[in-house]
Parts: structure tokens; C-alpha cells; sequence
């Protein structure tokens, strides 16, 4: 047997197992910024430990990675999450090649009624006589489902071809919701895979999600301060200004806390191991590297992280978030939260004793401590110690 190690991986045990959780703690600078915001436009904040602090929502979090150049060049197929999928994805290729509005409308009925109740459907016949007394377009608004569901790509493949298998045919014809339907149990889709979907209606075309993403907190009090701004009219002869408004923004340090299920997510991609890998390098990648655009014209703080570290472990997950009940601010925060999470998982490990289950590999910017391709490599082998055998 001949093995091949990975230099530089700080491993602390020899385990070896597939079924494993990958924990993902990241510390990350910004400055003056709002990449999250409440209805009211207001920054999103939380209360931790009696202090209020700035926060970035998990699903804030997970839409720009899920929709970042990293993660869709990474991965084929590209999953697609709409409440419009029976319009634009049934219903207008139909009638672009020639159908009947209204006959498009019933086939595109058809294909959505996979996503709704039984109760619910509107392609019964009691349904039918009822909708075909209401006008066209405002048949058409209610067309879709009332919730987003998210389409694997072999899904939206599925849709393509029955639409042109009806284009096809001699004569315009409604299919038989066993003929339309288009969901799978298994979508192939690496994003359905590590986010999750669920269709309230027909549980069996759930997925789990493999990954758990909190939301991202800062380790300081909330700084929300709000910036009173205002636009000049180039044309106008009053002075002045054109447009005056207010936008709230904060800065601080963020501690964000992630944990990827391996085990199920490669049993949600039918167990292919080298997706699999492909799938948590692109989202660890996109994770430590990216920021949220949210206002990024305005404010314009992208970062990396300046600190990372990625955990294998084969016990209990568990966020090191302890280590910021006490606020941590001035100009010494970089250096104090490092020694604060580190100081913290090394608490938890000598207490709960779990040494033995549990390996990592750390960036660390201030000590030019590991490389990025170390960091993936690490986190993407099935491994505990970051090590891969060969027979």
C-alpha cells in the first residue's frame, strides 16, 4: 500500500472514515459597508451576549456564493430557483413555436400542479371549469406555484424535452400529469445538493441540505451608523442638490460558522466522489474569498479572510462562537480574536476530549500561516488526517 501525503496539514489524528462533518470558521475585516438589509432598508443586527451586534444572513450568505463566478465556473449544470418555472419555462416555449395561448396554458397547468398539493391542483376537472371562466392573463399570474422551488439542470433538461416533444407532434395536445412530470428525487444539481430543497407538498422530492451556514456576526458592538448623502443635478441653475438620502452601514470584524455533512452530501450526488470534492473546494473557495454585493458601489469592501480554519471531525459539530461573548474592539482586534478562537477550540477539545476525533488546517494572514490550495486540498479529501490512501 502506497499512500501520498499532503505537506503542510496539521494533523492531529490518523483516522480515516467518509462519514465526516468539514467545520468552517472564518474571521473576515470590513470596513464601512451594508450587505444586508431589512425591508425598511435598516442593517440587519442581532443581540449576543447582552451586546448588539452587526449580522449578515445565513441566506444572504448562501445566494451570492450559490451565484458567484467561483462556484457556477467550478461546477456543470447550473440549478435555478424560481416561482416562475411553469411561465417561463413551459408556457412561452410553447407558445413561441405555435401553440394556442390557451392550450399552452393548460399544458403549463399540468407541469405545475407536480409542485402543488392534490387539493390544490388545477388540472382537475372541477379546477378547469372554474379557471376557464376567468380571463387569460389573470389565469396566467396564478399560474405558478406560491413558493420558490429550486430546478436541477437534468430538471430543467426534462422540461426542454417535453416541450419539444409536444412541438413535435402533429397535434396540440395536454399531457397527463404522469406524462409532465419533470421533478426527480435525485436532481443532479450540486447546488440542490449542498443547499437543500424542500416542496412542502410532495415531501419526497425533498433533498436535504448537506451544509449548515450560520449567520455571520461581528465580534465588536454594532457600529450601525447611518450616511447622509446627497446627489448634484448637473443641469441645474439653483445649486444645490439634486436627491438627498440616508443609508445605514457598518464595519467590524465577522466570525462566520459552516459545517458540510459529507457523507450526505456525496449520497445526494449519487455518490461521485470527485464531485463531491469539486463541490466543497468551490464553496470553501467562494466562502473565504468573496463578499457580498450587496451596495458594493457604494461602499466597496471586499475582503478576504484573515483567518481560516477548516475542521474535520467525526464527532458532535460545534461553532466557536464562545469566544466572542465578550465583545472584542480597538486596534488590537485582529490579534485578540485570533488568540480568542484559538484559545476557545482548544478549551473545548481538552475538555470534551475530542482530540482524537478532530483535525485542521489553518490560514492565518497575520503569520503568513498555510496557502489557500492546501486549505482546499485538505477540506476536499475524504481523509480525516488530510491524507489519501492508495491500494
Amino acid at each position: 500500500m502506497s499512500k501520498k501525503k499532503k505537506k503542510n496539514v496539521s494533523a492531529i489524528t490518523s483516522l480515516k472514515i467518509d462519514c465526516l462533518k468539514i467545520e468552517i470558521h472564518t474571521l473576515t475585516t470590513h470596513t464601512a459597508w451594508a450587505p444586508n438589509r431589512g425591508e425598511l432598508g435598516e442593517l440587519k443586527t442581532m443581540h449576543f451576549a447582552g451586546t448588539a451586534r452587526s449580522r449578515v444572513s445565513s441566506q444572504s450568505i448562501k445566494h451570492f456564493i450559490r451565484n458567484s463566478d467561483v462556484f457556477r465556473e467550478a461546477l456543470v449544470g447550473r440549478a435555478l430557483r424560481t416561482r416562475c418555472f411553469g411561465e417561463q419555462h413551459i408556457y412561452n416555449p410553447l407558445v413561441e413555436g405555435g401553440y394556442d395561448q390557451a392550450i399552452a396554458l393548460e399544458v403549463a397547468e399540468v407541469v405545475t400542479d407536480q409542485l402543488r398539493a392534490p387539493d390544490k391542483r388545477k388540472s382537475g376537472a372541477g379546477e378547469q371549469k372554474r379557471l376557464k371562466k376567468m380571463d387569460h392573463a389573470d389565469r396566467l399570474k396564478i399560474l405558478d406555484a406560491d413558493m420558490l422551488v429550486f430546478f436541477g439542470p437534468n430538471e430543467l433538461a426534462a422540461a426542454a424535452a417535453l416541450v419539444a416533444s409536444l412541438l413535435a407532434a402533429r397535434e396540440p395536445r395536454v399531457p397527463s400529469l404522469e406524462d409532465a412530470l419533470v421533478l426527480q428525487e435525485r436532481p443532479s444539481s450540486p447546488a440542490i445538493a449542498l443547499f437543500g430543497r424542500m416542496i412542502a407538498a410532495h415531501p419526497r422530492f425533498n433533498v436535504p441540505g448537506a451544509l449548515q451556514c450560520s449567520h455571520a456576526m461581528s465580534i465588536n458592538p454594532n457600529t450601525g451608523e447611518v450616511d447622509f448623502y446627497t446627489a448634484s443635478d448637473d443641469l441645474s441653475q439653483n445649486g444645490g442638490s439634486g436627491f438627498m438620502g440616508e443609508a445605514e452601514f457598518s464595519s467590524g470584524i465577522f466570525y462566520h460558522y459552516s459545517c458540510i455533512d459529507r457523507a450526505l452530501l456525496k449520497k445526494n450526488l449519487n455518490g461521485d466522489e470527485a464531485l463531491t470534492r469539486i463541490v466543497i473546494r468551490a464553496y470553501l473557495e467562494a466562502l473565504v474569498t468573496l463578499t457580498s454585493p450587496g451596495k458594493k458601489n457604494s461602499f466597496s469592501s471586499p475582503n478576504f479572510a484573515f483567518y481560516v480554519r477548516v475542521e474535520k471531525s467525526l464527532g458532535q459539530p460545534r461553532s466557536l462562537c464562545d469566544a466572542f461573548v465578550r465583545p472584542i474592539d480597538g486596534p488590537e482586534m485582529v490579534a485578540e480574536s485570533i488568540v480568542a478562537i484559538e484559545e476557545t477550540a482548544g478549551a473545548f477539545d481538552a475538555v470534551y476530549d475530542t482530540t482524537p476525533r478532530r483535525t485542521l488546517y489553518k490560514m492565518v494572514i497575520p503569520t503568513r500561516e498555510g496557502r489557500l490550495s492546501e486549505l482546499l486540498e485538505f477540506a476536499s479529501l475524504p481523509a480525516v488526517n488530510g491524507e489519501e490512501e492508495e491500494e
